[in-house]
């Protein structure tokens, strides 16, 4: 039996301004597996319509059309009842900082209700783990991101800026910083 890693928790936006909203969303398991990842509906009386809000540099990054939003996103509620009843009571890490606490806020202000679990700092967790004597070098933590994307890739392969694969690369850099196995060049 592997032992229980901390869940992560990623979203993706239709752009990094102010009138920015969560397009989708993907969390993990206790076992570091993807449990669900999903595409947000668009909920225009919050201003997340294709005329608002809609960067289309950001559409270049995440490769994620509007319309797949449409056809595929499930609403608002919904999902905020999801990451409620799978992260009921937990630390979920995020690596977005103020974006992912932004985009949480949005998500569950449009299905009216509150969060039952908190978003906490990724890098503050791994901080935590790490010894200071790697930490302490100027670039650590370049040398473990470029081994936790190439892991991703091994293993699963994906998209960077999609949520799910996010994710994935969030719990790679956490095994591998937790078994301290990269030293910065």
């Amino acid at each position: 039996m592997t032992a229980e890693l901390p869940r992560f928790l990623d979203f993706e936006a239709s752009g990094l301004g102010p009138d920015g909203y969560p397009i989708q969303v993907a969390w993990s398991a206790a076992e570091g597996a993807v449990t669900e990842c999903w595409f947000i509906e668009p909920e225009p009386e919050y201003g997340w319509a294709l005329e608002e809000g809609w960067d289309t540099s950001a559409e270049r990054v995440h490769a994620i059309p509007f319309a797949t939003l449409i056809e595929q996103g499930k609403p608002a509620a919904w999902i905020a009842a999801r990451m409620n009843e799978q992260l009921d009571g937990q630390a979920v890490y995020v690596d977005g900082g103020a974006c992912d606490q932004v985009w949480c806020r949005q998500l569950f202000a449009a299905a009216e209700i509150e969060p039952r679990f908190v978003l906490a700092d990724y890098w503050e967790l791994l901080l935590e783990i790490l010894p200071a004597s790697q930490t302490r070098r100027s670039g650590w933590q370049y040398a473990l991101q470029d081994a936790a994307w190439k892991r991703v890739q091994r293993n699963s392969g994906g998209r960077r800026h999609h949520a799910d694969t996010d994710v994935r690369y969030l719990v790679e850099l956490y095994r591998i910083a937790q078994g301290r196995a990269v030293r910065p060049r």
